[in-house]
């Protein structure tokens, strides 16, 4: 009895083995578990091209929204900055166009030699750095003045992303318009005039830009459950926080970036980056998940030109490089001055200022 169970035992062991002999050699192991992986490795991208089919949907080009279509551009507000109405119910450091210039010419009244230090020579060219420029409107929709304007500058040479913020009040040439305040800019031609006029004063190439306004940053910093920030004894008071590190929601964070009676314009640049810093090192420290979360969030809120979806499949990578930050013109480079409406604006050294800012990004 003992003898027949082990045969049988044996013969259906040697049935499984001829079994396994002859798939192996119809369906090679290896080929099998490629199989297995490719399979595999086919479901992630079919889910993950499925998430970014979503994510690119949510986009606004410029043509979504009308006002950024718009031929004539120019709202109520920009046309109350030429007729000189802007000045009621607004501080000195808004924007405004300084009487007495040429628009035809590319002259500034008001340099050493009268004209443009910025006339000779074409932009820089930039190989491995991608300029892309932030504009924040100082409205919950995409009208208005340029309340924001940072340079995002991913230089891909030295693995770095160097933040240059631009000072609101600077005394620039305006294509079409002449002399005028750079956030005019924004308010008489959307942001193609805006960076028509950074390329035609400080010489470098802009590669895109986003948009941002109110609700844009309100949505960001609120997927992300808020932000740190630091707050000197001044913040602290005005906003009815603590000194020191804060974790502030997107009301808080908003007021933060927006506080401009305490000290001056250039301190608000400062808390403008400093909440950037704190977004970029936030998502850095997150998982592709959180990204993606905040990306869908976010993009139905801003407008853009990019092609949003390469930078958010490679944004682990563009987090990881170092950072460092600068504003521009330097306090060193400017003067102020009083312009026509009475305004106070910044004049400022234009060839040194451009040298400044080719040297910061490319370094």
């Amino acid at each position: 009895m003992v003898s027949k169970k082990l045969n049988k035992t044996q013969k259906q062991t040697k049935k499984r083995n001829n079994f396994f002999k002859r798939f192996n050699r119809s369906y090679p192991i290896y080929l099998v578990t490629g199989g297995l992986l490719l399979g595999m490795l086919l479901s992630v991208f079919a889910v993950a091209g499925v998430a970014l089919a979503d994510l690119y949907g949510r986009v606004l080009s410029p043509e979504d929204i009308s006002m950024l279509n718009n031929s004539d551009w120019q709202d109520k507000d920009s046309q109350d900055l030429l007729d000189g109405n802007h000045l009621s119910g607004l501080g000195e450091e808004e924007s405004g166009l300084n009487k007495g210039t040429d628009p035809d010419t590319d002259k500034i009244k008001g340099t050493e030699d009268g004209q443009l230090q910025t006339e000779a020579g074409g932009l820089l060219t930039m190989n491995g750095i991608e300029n892309i420029l932030i504009i924040g409107t100082d409205t919950a929709t995409f009208s208005g003045r340029s309340d924001v304007m940072i340079i995002a500058s991913l230089n891909h040479n030295t693995r770095k992303l160097n933040l240059a913020s631009l000072y609101r009040a600077a005394n620039v040439n305006i294509p079409g318009y002449g002399e005028g305040l750079l956030n005019a800019a924004y308010a008489y031609g959307g942001a193609d005039l805006l960076i028509r006029t950074i390329e035609a004063n400080f010489r470098v190439p802009i590669d895109g830009y986003v948009i941002f306004n109110f609700n844009s940053f309100i949505y960001a910093i609120d997927v992300m459950g808020g932000v740190s920030i630091y707050l000197s004894d001044a913040e602290a008071a005005a906003l009815g926080m603590y000194p020191g590190n804060n974790w502030a929601t997107s009301s808080q964070a908003l007021s933060y970036v927006r506080l401009r009676k305490i000290d001056t314009d250039f301190n608000r640049m400062g808390r403008q980056r400093q909440v950037l810093n704190a977004v970029l090192n936030q998502l850095s420290a997150c998982s592709a998940v959180t990204i993606y979360n905040v990306a869908t969030v976010l993009l139905p809120s801003v407008a853009t030109d990019l092609d949003v979806m390469s930078y958010v499949s490679k944004a682990h990578t563009y987090l990881s490089y170092s950072r460092d930050q600068i504003q521009i013109p330097r306090t060193c480079d400017m003067w102020m001055f009083y312009n026509y409406y009475g305004q106070e604006v910044g004049g400022f050294d234009y060839a040194a200022t451009a040298k400044v800012l080719r040297d910061f990004l490319t370094n």
